[in-house]
């Protein structure tokens, strides 16, 4: 086999691992093609009862969200119509893997067929279940340990049996982010890519495989100099985050004593587990989507949750962002231009009965008054007007002890060019560099055709942002900046320099960015503001941040 073959994929769990490649297909079974009638269906039924089975005792294991989902794919092999169907395939003549297949792939179409993103993931799943079932049929081979597992997509039964066996590593043809076993993964720290294409085929099992979770890259039967590399690497990693837990606890000042606070962004209610790990830190951002697109939006399920999850970081910060439906997250429209269409506050004030449930849900989840509400893609004063009047409408009916302190998230120009009137209407401020960027530069950062155009540190971007900031300092109202570019080193040091004071970033960014915040001094920073704002490009930008950094040996 050739040796140093270079793969590449997305990442979905950071780290690096070594290990020998265990292919995880369909183990040819004679006596499966020989099952027919009764027989057949009763070898499949054992087989939907065993796999349930083990659905539910590994979701004992699992956080609630996902523990909910695992249980209903469970329900799903225990219902009689469902079995029915695979009955009524193995009558026709079929094979009992392929009316297994034929089963699911009709659940899996219709998720398929929704306008849902998250629903779409969903169909994957499934499919990766109908081959579950087949395994099972066909027979199991056993995970080795120290493995690193090949596959073309994980269930949740198989990440824990995985993480069980003891692999090291993960790697997938397809996939997606948001699915439960690539959660679960990242939960483990386990390294994982996805849409490693044709990687089943291309790696042969027992090859020594060394994956970078973190750079999107694994070698097939690498060299002694490769070994080394990415040994090197794991033990820099092991090292680093033995320092950086050593920041668990510490308040976030500069050197010199000035206080800039890091919160998360968290996207899933079992992802709060984090932030009470990390201590003295809020969240800046909750994506409260996963509830809408998981049937979670009613009045009472919201209000638990946000309840919960107040309680668990006061008396930190909890920011409740609305739905931010639309755009790349259509639900119920199609539209030629989604992102310029009804999309995040011009949805909701579409649907007041939905936007009603979420405000109400949220303002009485405040019950220790530390819980804040954030509108998404608001583009004028009069639609924030409108939101804002059907909000104290909320709260003169509930006439709750702590009123929830309102916001709004700035990711369009136009609300850029009215930040100071804004700052007079709102408690606070969220910039949201992704959008905002988008927006500003006139660039789908989607369109892999114009995709190297999308930069955040774009002196127009930055601009807009220093002028947000400004705005709210006249009115005495706090900004964050919540985008990908605080999660970024270089990034969270510009917007530092820029004035901003609050940071939320993605959790595993969270320890880094303290790092960040500990070892320098503010009066270092302000000294490349002006040439920030006077940059002509983003480079020009990245340049003086890579200059700061040098000279005053800050660890970014």
């Amino acid at each position: 086999m050739e040796r140093n073959r270079k793969l590449y994929g997305t990442p979905v769990s950071k780290g690096v691992a070594i290990g020998k490649a265990f292919i995880s297909h369909i183990v040819h079974n004679p006596q499966v093609e020989t099952l027919s009638g009764e027989n057949a269906f009763a070898r499949v039924a054992a087989v939907l009862d065993e796999v349930a089975g083990e659905m539910r005792e590994s979701s004992r294991l699992l956080p609630l969200e996902i523990k909910r989902m695992t249980e209903a794919q469970a329900a799903l092999l225990e219902d009689s119509g469902f079995r029915e169907s695979i009955k009524r395939g193995i009558e026709s003549g079929l094979p009992a893997d392929e009316s297994v297949e034929r089963a699911v792939e009709l659940v899996a179409s219709r998720l398929e067929s929704s306008s849902s993103e998250y629903m779409r993931e969903r169909a994957g799943e499934m499919r990766s279940l109908a081959k579950e079932i087949v395994r099972f049929l066909s027979g199991t081979r056993p995970i080795p340990p120290d493995a690193i597992l090949i596959c073309d997509d994980i269930t949740v039964p198989e990440a824990l049996r995985a993480i069980r066996a003891g692999v090291r590593g993960v790697v997938m043809e397809r996939g997606a982010i948001t699915s439960h076993g690539a959660i679960i993964l990242r939960d483990y720290k386990i390294p994982a890519l996805i849409e490693v294409f044709e990687a089943t085929n291309v790696i042969e099992e027992g090859a020594t495989v060394a994956i970078d979770g973190s750079g999107g890259m694994l070698v097939v039967e690498p060299d002694e100099e490769t070994l080394a590399s990415f040994r090197e690497k794991m033990e820099d990693e092991k090292r680093e985050q033995e320092e950086l837990e050593k920041l668990i606890g510490i308040e976030t000042r500069t050197l010199n004593g000035h206080r800039v606070e890091v919160m998360m962004n968290l996207d899933l209610p079992e992802e709060i587990g984090l932030v009470e790990k990390v201590k003295r830190c809020g969240v800046g951002l909750f994506r409260t989507e996963y509830l809408f697109l998981t049937g979670r939006r009613d009045e009472e399920s919201q209000f638990k949750i946000y309840r919960e999850l107040a309680r668990a970081v006061y008396p930190y910060t909890f920011t409740v962002r609305t739905f931010d439906l639309g755009g790349d997250k259509v639900v119920g429209v199609q539209e030629a231009n989604p992102f310029l269409g009804m999309r995040g506050l011009r949805f909701l004030m579409a649907r007041p009965d939905l936007f009603k449930a979420q405000l109400r849900a949220a303002v009485r989840a405040n019950e220790l008054g530390n819980l804040r509400v954030m509108f998404p893609m608001v583009s004028s004063l009069a639609e924030f007007e409108g939101a804002k009047s059907l909000f104290m409408e909320v709260v003169g009916e509930l006439s709750p002890e702590h009123v929830p302190a309102l916001g709004i998230m700035v990711e369009v120009p136009s609300v850029v060019m009215m930040a100071d009137e804004f700052a007079r209407e709102v408690d606070f401020m969220s910039i949201g560099t992704n959008d905002l960027t988008q927006y500003t530069l006139a660039v789908d950062r989607q369109n892999f055709r114009v995709s190297h155009l999308y930069q955040q540190l774009d002196p127009a971007v930055l601009r807009g942002v220093r002028r947000v900031i400004e705005a709210g300092n006249a009115a005495g109202i706090p900004v964050a900046v919540c985008g990908e570019l605080a999660s970024d080193m270089v990034g969270a040091l510009v917007l530092i320099a820029l004035g901003v004071r609050e940071l939320s970033v993605s959790p595993p960014n969270y320890l880094r960015t303290k790092k960040l915040i500990l070892n320098l001094r503010i009066e270092d920073v302000d000294m490349i503001r002006e040439n920030i704002l006077s940059a002509r490009t983003s480079e020009d930008v990245r340049r003086m941040a890579h200059w700061l950094i040098r000279q005053k040996e800050i660890p970014a």
